[in-house]
Order: structure tokens, then C-alpha cells, then sequence
């Protein structure tokens, strides 16, 4: 939301043939709407959680009990690390007791976008390095060399030693280069990976 707001006060106190008064009223109205969309988008989060909150508390299958586990922590990673890390351990004891590694391959995964997210670069890369690949299938390969791509680079973006950032831009380029390999090319997410290439150039 920063970098909208920043972007639309540049482009109103820019714009030639307007009245500050007319830039401010604008910049107001775009403010409030983007608040208002920001606002609604944590209520409609935040009631599919507590619907599928609500559904953990019947009798469920362990496959079911992943599931609606897996869905909290898609909601809960990008926002709320504690509530996220609360179901990865629930969901990696229910991978155990159900002999499911695929499953763990899953709930690690989204344990490296936690940590990664966090600033917990250490830890997330040695959370991945612990995946058996034997396990993966081709869209878990896709999930795997994307949390490498952002393990890699928020950690450059982390890191000012050009000593150690060269190694981490080679494994950012490579992981990139892999994640372009499995997804398909007319996929937003192909479109997405090459233009963040284009602008490394």
C-alpha cells in the first residue's frame, strides 16, 4: 500500500494545469479508497480463517485435517508469522503420524516463506536444505525453487557486503532460472519470474 499511495502523490503534485488544492482533494479521495479496499480485503481474510478455524473443530480424517490446516497457514503466512508457525507445527505432527512425506515436503515449504519473510534467511535455507526431493512432484518443484528465489532475494536485499552478496545473487539467478523452467510460458507467474530478470540486467 507504501508504494502505492507514494507512486499516486508523485504523479497528482507532478501533473502540470492542477491546483494544489485539486492534487490534495484527488490524492484524499484515492487515499481513502485504497484504505477502505485494504480494510476490506483483512475482513474477508479474516472470515475465511475463522471458517476454517471452525472446521478443525469437527472430526476429521488426517488428509482433511492437512487441508484445512495447509488453507490457515496460505492465510496466515503473509501477515501473521505466529499464527502461521502454530499450524506448520500441527500440520508437520499430522504429516508424521500419517506417513505422509509429501505432505511435509508441503508444510516445509511454506515453513521456509515464514522464515524467509521474518529475516530468518540462516534458517529457512537449512529448512530446505532438508528436503528430500525424491518426494517432489512437478508442482512442488515449481513451490521449491520459488521459496529459493525469495529466500535469495530478500536475503540480498538484506545483506550490504558485496563479499557475500555475489554468492547469494549467483543462487538468486540460478534458483530463478529453475523456477522458469517448470512453470509454464503462458503463466502470469513466467511473466512475473522473466521481468524480474529483464530488471536485474
Amino acid at each position: 500500500m507504501k508504494t502505492i499511495l507514494f507512486v499516486s502523490f508523485s504523479l497528482f503534485f507532478c501533473w502540470p494545469g492542477v491546483s494544489a488544492a485539486s492534487r490534495i482533494d484527488s490524492l484524499l479521495v484515492e487515499l481513502d479508497h485504497t484504505i477502505t479496499h485494504s480494510v476490506l480485503y483483512m475482513e474477508q481474510k479474516e472470515n475465511r480463517i475463522a471458517r476454517l478455524k471452525e472446521q478443525m473443530n469437527r472430526e476429521l480424517s488426517p488428509a482433511k485435517q492437512f487441508e484445512i490446516g495447509y488453507d490457515i497457514i496460505e492465510e496466515h503466512k503473509s501477515y501473521l508469522c505466529d499464527s502461521a508457525l502454530t499450524y506448520i507445527e500441527k500440520n508437520l505432527s499430522v504429516a508424521e503420524l500419517a506417513r505422509e512425506p509429501v505432505w511435509q515436503v508441503k508444510t516445509r515449504l511454506q515453513y521456509a516463506y515464514v522464515l524467509s519473510s521474518a529475516g530468518l534467511f540462516k534458517e529457512s535455507e537449512e529448512n530446505l536444505n532438508r528436503l528430500s526431493k525424491e518426494w517432489f512432484t512437478p508442482e512442488l518443484f515449481i513451490d521449491y525453487y520459488q521459496r529459493r528465489e525469495q529466500l535469495y532475494s530478500l536475503w540480498c536485499e538484506y545483506v550490504d557486503d558485496t563479499r557475500f552478496t555475489v554468492e547469494l545473487e549467483q543462487k538468486l539467478s540460478a534458483y530463478r532460472d529453475s523456477v522458469l523452467l517448470y512453470l509454464p510460458k503462458d503463466s502470469p507467474a513466467y511473466l512475473f519470474y522473466l521481468s524480474r530478470i529483464a530488471l536485474d540486467k
